[in-house]
């Protein structure tokens, strides 16, 4: 890809497909304190999961971004959670699948010890574009603050890039000297039945970390500390290099609350070198 088209991976921002999160700890536990979306988005969480003093004749609460639905206990058990396990926020869109020029954007906030699970229920989809040919790419944002000695653990399920799809996705993450990021982006090529291995005519994934220097955040001074960036186009070359695989992908574990995962981790794959 040229340098010209390299600078056109970037990501919009728009009124539709948006949605916030904000995640609090109260000295115990981590808990969402904001949950919105808009159309195409939708966010799903389950509320006070860690209230272990609650009657068994209670009933549970399954929240979304913009419903609430009280299902009896009876009916639907779910368990309780320790204190120490963070809440869950599922990432879930309408109509299956990312089409031509759908814009998502999430923007996540972990207020101090705070923690997040951030994920989603089944493998995302990029279809092909409506038009061939066209810069009508889909677009996915994702913008994390994460507070001091916050844990974010972002591990969506892997996006399939459909024959013909064009897709962008943009994630920019602050991060203070204490706290930590597990980051998850895999992508696999579409359906494999189908004879789909990565036949996408764009893909263009950017993920930018940036440091906070304690008590900056309002003067909202960032050192930029790490960019990752994948690029895919329609060419023969990228058939050849990444189509004889099924899937690719980057993990990032960042911060004190994940460093000895990654000790382990970077110890297994020396071992299979």
């Amino acid at each position: 890809m040229s340098q010209a088209q390299l600078g056109h991976c970037t990501s919009g921002s728009g009124g539709e497909g948006e949605g916030v999160v904000v995640v609090h700890f109260d000295g115990t536990t981590s808990s969402v304190l904001r949950i919105e979306a808009r159309y195409p988005l939708k966010l799903m969480h389950h509320i006070n999961r860690h209230n272990s003093l609650a009657p068994a004749a209670s009933q549970n609460t399954t929240a979304t971004a913009d419903s609430t639905v009280q299902t009896p206990a009876a009916v639907l058990q779910v368990p309780r959670l320790p204190p120490y396990l963070p809440p869950v926020v599922q990432i879930v869109g309408y109509g299956g699948g990312l089409l031509s020029a759908d814009k998502l954007a999430i923007d996540v906030r972990l207020m101090e010890k705070s923690a997040l699970v951030l994920t989603s229920p089944a493998n995302g989809r990029a279809y092909k574009q409506r038009q061939p040919g066209q810069p009508t790419s889909s677009e996915m944002r994702h913008t994390f603050q994460i507070g001091p000695s916050a844990l974010l653990l972002f591990v969506p399920s892997p996006v399939s890039l459909f024959a013909a799809s064009s897709l962008v996705t943009s994630t920019s993450v602050q991060l203070h000297a204490d706290s930590s990021l597990l980051l998850l982006d895999v992508i696999t090529g579409g359906r494999h039945t189908h004879g789909e291995h990565f036949g996408q005519s764009r893909y263009c994934s950017t993920t930018t970390v940036y440091f906070v220097a304690d008590g900056s955040e309002s003067d909202n001074i960032r050192i930029p500390a790490l960019r990752d960036r994948n690029v895919l186009g329609a060419q023969q070359d990228d058939t050849a290099t990444v189509g004889r695989y099924k899937a690719r992908g980057t993990l990032l574990l960042l911060g004190p609350h994940l460093l000895q995962r990654a000790v382990w981790l970077q110890r297994r794959l020396r071992a299979h070198v």
